[in-house]
């Protein structure tokens, strides 16, 4: 609800949440977009290496996962940040 009523050109900005998948069955799958594929795998095989701590070596491993994980998600909200199509109209119809 917008107190006093907009007139004109306006955009809004939505924060949307979901309950995550239920994930207890082995055929359960997660839906989120292709480009977060990598990323997901990544993570999951951090936290893999991460428990499996018999082996020394493993946890080198687990680092370079989470590094992997690290940059291609942060690199995700880098090029969002730069990329913001509703400030560049806005800078170009107010300028």
């Amino acid at each position: 609800y917008v107190y006093s009523g907009v007139a004109g050109n306006a955009y809004i900005e939505l924060v949307y949440s979901q309950r995550p998948t239920d994930l207890s069955a082995a055929s359960s799958t997660i839906a989120i977009p292709d480009n977060y594929s990598n990323a997901l795998i990544d993570y999951a095989l951090f936290r893999a290496f991460t428990k499996d701590s018999e082996f020394a070596g493993n946890a080198q491993r687990a680092g370079t996962h989470y590094q992997l994980f690290a940059v291609s998600v942060s690199g995700k909200a880098q090029i969002d940040a730069l990329i913001k199509p509703n400030i560049q109209i806005m800078s170009t119809a107010s300028g």
